[in-house]
């Protein structure tokens, strides 16, 4: 009996060691468990690379959709065979104004490839804005052409300034889209001087097409009145694409967000 109870209690205090042992252990596996790396394999924390510098990882398969656009478009940018899809970095560097210099005209950096409109979309650098269907398609493709070169020129300037790639799209991007925004917010305080000018211009117009009648009337009757608008609102318009254009660059400079491409 006696080694029975003795038998007991080895027991029971073997027990409670084992109970007092795991509750000390515990918290040590919690955290190993939550600090350890992930398991290698698709999907499992595999990381991509953007702009030199291991980026946040992307799971469920996706990192490779990723990594396969963030490569295409630092290759496209460069490649003046066809328009691209999209800035060449989805990571901001910062901005170090030491490495910044005056462009040499004689020694500038490779030209940039024009980033492609969205279909259906007119894009002025960050601003896009949608089409109707009844507009012709050529003057679409003129002015997102004109748009896009504009572009792509002043990202070649940056780039040969010594700012990072992604920073030349972003600062492009955003001087083109803030400096159309401004014209127009100047050609809308312009309307009410400028309206007389549409009418008179309109008349004028008219007068002119009555040789070339009825043809006449009908093309340079709009015409006119697109001029005479122009010759008064331009002045507005040009102050307000300036202004947009500082606010555009500053913007540009200091914006750090990252532009993550949508997986395909």
């Amino acid at each position: 009996m006696q080694g029975n109870r003795d038998t007991a209690a080895r027991r029971t205090l073997a027990a409670r060691a084992a109970v007092v042992a795991f509750a000390g252990v515990a918290p040590v596996l919690a955290h190993s468990v939550a600090t350890a790396a992930p398991i290698e394999g698709p999907g499992a924390g595999t990381s991509y690379l953007t702009s030199g510098d291991e980026s946040a990882s992307a799971r469920d398969g996706s990192y490779t959709a990723i990594a396969e656009q963030v490569l295409d478009a630092q290759t496209a940018r460069n490649d003046l065979t066809h328009k691209r899809q999209g800035p060449s970095a989805f990571e901001m560097v910062h901005v170090d104004p030491g490495q910044l210099r005056v462009p040499d005209i004689f020694a500038m950096a490779p030209p940039v490839a024009p980033i492609e409109a969205p279909e259906g979309q007119v894009r002025i650098g960050t601003m896009q804005v949608g089409v109707p269907d009844w507009i012709p398609a050529e003057p679409i493709d003129q002015v997102n052409d004109a748009a896009a070169g504009a572009e792509a020129g002043l990202a070649q300037v940056l780039d040969s300034a010594g700012f990072d790639p992604g920073r030349s799209d972003r600062i492009a991007a955003n001087v083109l889209g803030s400096a159309a925004i401004g014209a127009s917010v100047g050609s809308t305080l312009a309307s009410p001087i400028a309206a007389p000018g549409a009418v008179i211009g309109a008349v004028s117009g008219f007068i002119a097409g009555t040789v070339f009648a009825p043809a006449g009337w009908f093309v340079l009757t709009p015409v006119g009145a697109a001029i005479g608008y122009g010759m008064v609102a331009a002045p507005f318009m040009l102050v307000g694409a300036a202004a947009g254009a500082v606010v555009g660059a500053v913007q540009g400079y200091t914006d750090n967000t990252p532009v993550m491409p949508p997986v395909q």
